[in-house]
């Protein structure tokens, strides 16, 4: 089945918050700040796991938020204005918000669903809210990792990323010799999985 991709970018520089606001959706968001990198919930403002990871909020430069619907995107400049780019990446072909200009990403793109293992052997949720739970291995250490899970976590499930990826056509004389890549790919869930045995 084709598809067709959707962008919504700002018309003038926007910080995250105003993005997200803008969207006004439930997202999911990774974000990377000099300090750390660390998962946020969106929903009308921004949840946190710690009061840690709330310290670092200010100090993003770049967050993916994401959702079955669509992912947005957004990366503050290097000479640190609060305001960044922002681009929404979503099938879906409807409205953008205000002051948001919309494009088409591609057309008559064939959809492929992927996933991604994170790396963590254990789930707890000690000293965390409600729908966190605390991903950890001894290489990377832990990172709290929001999860809508219907039963309580255990060592035989591993977290996933859910993505989508969008294939094209490719550019120039490969395109037109019929050869196709990946033009685009959003994320749209956290989610558990049974450990490989």
């Amino acid at each position: 089945m084709n598809v067709q991709l959707h962008g919504w970018r700002p018309t003038a520089s926007i910080t995250l918050e105003g993005a997200l606001a803008a969207l006004d959706r439930p997202l999911t968001g990774l974000c990377y700040s000099p300090n750390a990198c660390f998962f946020v919930r969106w929903q009308g403002q921004a949840m946190f796991p710690t009061g840690a990871v709330a310290r670092e909020w200010p100090r993003v430069y770049e967050a993916r938020f994401f959702a079955e619907a669509g992912e947005l995107r957004w990366q503050r400049p290097v000479t640190g204005e609060p305001e960044g780019q922002a681009v929404y990446i979503s099938e879906a072909p409807s409205e953008p918000p205000a002051h948001w200009d919309r494009q088409t990403i591609g057309a008559q793109l064939s959809a492929l669903p992927g996933r991604y293992l994170l790396r963590g052997e254990r789930l707890d949720k000690q000293g965390l809210e409600s729908g966190w739970y605390w991903l950890s291995s001894a290489a990377v250490g832990k990172i709290a990792v929001p999860l809508d899970l219907d039963r309580a976590p255990d060592q035989h499930r591993w977290v996933a990323l859910e993505a989508q990826e969008y294939i094209g056509s490719a550019p120039g004389q490969a395109g037109r010799d019929g050869n196709r890549t990946i033009v685009e790919e959003r994320w749209r869930s956290l989610t558990t999985v049974e450990a490989p045995k």
